[in-house]
C-alpha cells in the first residue's frame, strides 16, 4: 500500500509521455535491523530501515522534446531490502484491525472495509481466522514490485497513509474512548521460487476522546528467517494467483 507520487510530477507527467521513471532513496534514515540470508545458495543480507526519503526521477517528452522531471515524495518510507548477488523480490501481505474500547477498557475488534491499492480489503474481526490481503497493485503477479516497478526488484518501499479513516466512524459512537487502527504487514523474501526471511512490521493510529488522533506509529515486529507463509496467507495468494506454484515452491508436509 503506497502514497502517491508529489503533485508537480504527476501534473507535468499528466500532459506528456512519461519515457523513464524510477525511485532514488536521497536519505537512507535510520537502520532498524541487518540479518544475514543464507537459503539454499542464495547468501546476502535483509536490512530494514524507516524514515528513509526518496524522489521520482524520470524523463516525459512535452511537444516532442524530452525533459527531465524530479519530484520529492511527500511522506518518508519504510525500506526492507535484500543486498546480495542472487536475484530475489518481495511478497508482502497485509492485515487490518479497528479496536474500539470503552472507558472501562472493554474493547472489541470492530468491522471494516475499504479499498487501497492492493484492491478491496476487509478488518479481521476474529483473531483466530485473519483476514490477508496480497499487497500487489497488479492483477497478474503478486510480487511488490509488480506494482512498484520503478524500484530495483529486492527493495520494497511502502509508506501507508490515511490509516485512521476505518477507525473515523467509530469515533462518533458516544460509549468509544479510544479507537486504534493496525496495518499489519508481512513481507517474505522470494528467491527461485523459495521462501526465505520474513519481515513483520506494523502501523497503528490511535484515536483518543480527550486528544483526538495522534501521530501513527510505524514498528519493526521481526525479521528472522523461515521456509514458509502462513497458511491463511498461502490460501489469500491462491484466491487471487492461481496457480500459486507460479510464483512460490511450497513446502511439502
Amino acid at each position: 500500500m503506497r502514497i502517491l507520487l508529489c503533485a508537480s510530477f504527476v501534473a507535468s507527467a499528466a500532459f506528456a509521455t512519461v519515457v523513464s521513471a524510477r525511485t532514488v532513496i536521497t536519505d537512507p534514515g535510520t537502520e532498524l535491523a541487518r540479518d544475514s540470508v543464507r537459503c539454499g545458495s542464495t547468501t546476502g543480507e535483509v536490512v530494514v530501515s524507516t524514515a528513509v526519503r526518496c524522489e521520482k526521477r524520470g524523463v516525459v517528452v512535452v511537444n516532442g522534446r524530452e525533459e527531465e522531471r524530479v519530484a520529492p515524495y511527500r511522506d518518508s518510507f519504510f525500506h526492507i531490502a535484500y543486498v546480495g548477488p542472487h536475484a530475489c523480490t518481495w511478497i508482502q501481505f497485509t492485515r487490518v484491525t479497528v479496536r474500539t474500547e470503552n472507558a472501562n477498557g472493554d474493547f472489541r475488534l470492530r468491522p471494516a472495509r475499504g479499498k487501497s491499492t492492493h484492491g478491496d480489503w476487509t478488518a479481521t474481526t476474529d483473531m483466530r481466522r485473519p483476514v490477508w490481503h496480497v499487497d500487489s497493485g497488479s492483477d497478474s503477479s503478486p510480487l511488490y514490485s509488480a506494482s512498484f516497478a520503478h524500484t530495483n526488484p529486492g527493495d520494497l518501499l511502502d509508506a501507508p497513509t490515511a490509516w485512521q479513516v476505518p477507525g473515523e466512524p467509530f469515533t462518533r459512537e458516544v460509549d468509544v474512548a479510544k479507537v486504534v487502527v493496525t496495518l499489519l504487514l508481512e513481507a517474505y523474501l522470494v528467491c527461485d521460487k523459495r521462501v526465505c526471511h520474513k519481515v513483520l512490521w506494523s502501523i497503528t493510529h490511535e484515536w483518543n476522546r480527550d486528544s483526538g488522533w495522534s501521530r501513527p506509529r510505524r514498528k519493526l515486529e521481526a525479521s528472522r528467517p523461515t521456509d514458509d507463509i502462513d497458511a491463511a496467507q498461502r490460501a489469500a495468494l491462491e484466491r487471487r494467483y492461481s496457480p500459486s506454484g507460479n510464483w512460490i515452491e511450497w513446502r511439502q508436509p
